[in-house]
């Protein structure tokens, strides 16, 4: 699966408390893609129910089929959605 962002972005995951998933790449490693911050860390990220680093969480992401999700990745611009 392929999104468009560059380093650590995050989504939140729907229906998780403080559970978010990598969209974007780890330590520039293509592995860590769609592993959830818990998987990466061993907990829930600190920033994740706040406004602290809010230039990892600039994307939301949207699947609408769960049988053929193809995800679509949107990114924040002041405050509107863009998709990418």
């Amino acid at each position: 699966m392929t999104f468009h962002t560059n380093g650590e972005q995050y989504a939140p995951v729907m229906g998780g408390n403080n559970q978010w998933v990598m969209i974007g790449t780890k330590d520039g490693k293509e592995e860590t893609t769609c592993m959830t911050h818990r998987q990466l860390e061993g907990k829930a990220p600190t920033w994740g129910l706040n406004t602290d680093r809010s230039e990892m969480k600039q994307h939301i992401m949207c699947c609408t089929d769960p049988n053929n999700a193809t995800p679509v990745t949107y990114t924040m611009h002041k405050g509107h959605h863009r998709r990418l």
